[in-house]
């Protein structure tokens, strides 16, 4: 089994710097990108551990998560560096 998930928050402008943030695009980007994730990951993998089978959760993410915020949209690329982390923090996920 495989699972991709892919979560880009829609905000429909460029630049949202850290010295000027709007707080409506950190709270869209955080639940579409990092917490669209998470629960695509709470939703799918019990189900993959259940049926017994070896499975893959792919999330893309941007290389914008790895250059810091360069391109000037703050809450996107932390959002993208954050589902980076998530996957880079351990190779396997655990359920309880």
């Amino acid at each position: 089994h495989i699972v991709v998930l892919n979560h880009v928050a829609p905000t429909g402008r460029a630049g949202h710097g850290l010295l000027n943030p709007d707080p409506t695009a950190w709270q869209l980007h955080t639940n579409v990108n990092l917490l669209g994730t998470v629960y695509g990951i709470k939703a799918f993998v019990p189900r993959m551990i259940e049926a017994g089978h070896p499975g893959h959760v792919l999330a893309t993410t941007s290389g914008a998560g790895g250059t810091g915020t360069m391109y000037g949209n703050g809450p996107y690329t932390t959002t993208k560096a954050a589902i980076r982390l998530l996957f880079f923090a351990g190779s396997s996920i655990e359920y309880e």
